[in-house]
């Protein structure tokens, strides 16, 4: 067993219900709050405005619930940029250079699907 292996934190005052039966196959399921509850788990489980939950399965009796997920980076294992290889750099690069063209891109058609068509901003 692992020695650092953590105690389970439910998040009290959050349910998660499978679909009644009938229900259309779209719906998925749904999450009742207890707000009182809710609330409370939420001040005092906060990191930075943030609390993550992760909806698990029993293994013994199938019931979904959800668990605090306290799961946080090991900051030792990520290499500095300074410590990147010039591969992993020029990846870094391609991959910004691919998102601002795929911003422009986006832009150009929300332009044209507002009516507003400019042929210098069409994509293709």
């Amino acid at each position: 067993m692992n020695p650092e292996k953590k105690e389970k934190v439910f998040c009290d005052g959050l349910m998660f219900k499978r679909p009644r039966e009938g229900a259309p196959e779209y719906i998925k399921g749904s999450v009742s709050i207890k707000v009182d509850d809710f609330v409370m788990f939420l001040k005092k489980h906060n990191n930075n405005g943030w609390v993550n939950c992760d909806l698990k399965e029993s293994a013994s009796t199938k019931k979904l619930y959800f668990e605090l997920n306290t799961w946080k980076p090991n900051d030792e294992a990520k290499p500095l940029p300074s410590e990147l290889s010039g591969e992993e750099k020029a990846e870094i690069v391609r991959m910004k250079e691919q998102d601002k063209a795929n911003m422009e891109a986006t832009k150009a058609y929300e332009t044209m699907a507002n009516g507003d068509i400019d042929v210098n901003n069409i994509p293709f």
